[in-house]
């Protein structure tokens, strides 16, 4: 699209070239009091693969966030399961102390 400059300063308050080339569309206005130029520019094309990567980067997301649950979830379990094996172990051994030291003590009475 081209447009002389002194066209668009010519242009009516509100109003804008807008040009059409297979899924491009392109508007193009001036504004007069900041004497800026707008371009808006879409493509049909390209807006629709920007929708789905944004879906998709939702989805993954949302998984990330449900494994890392799953991630701590499984560390608490495994924590858990080593914490009553370490349980377990401290209470044989202080059983196999105790029955230790009670039959010194038995075999030292009778010793006597």
């Amino acid at each position: 699209m081209e447009i002389p400059v002194e066209n668009l300063r010519n242009l009516p308050e509100g109003s804008s070239y807008s040009e059409k080339s297979g899924q491009a569309n392109v508007v193009v206005k001036y504004v007069p009091q900041t004497e800026t130029v707008f371009v808006y520019a879409t493509c049909d094309s390209l807006q629709i693969l920007c929708e789905n990567l944004q879906r998709d980067l939702v989805r993954i997301r949302s998984d990330t966030e449900k494994e890392k649950a799953e991630i701590k979830v499984d560390n608490f379990k495994n924590g858990f399961r080593w914490g009553a094996i370490s349980a377990g172990l401290a209470a044989i051994l202080i059983a196999a102390a105790w029955a230790t030291i009670k039959r010194k003590f038995n075999f030292l009475r009778t010793k006597k």
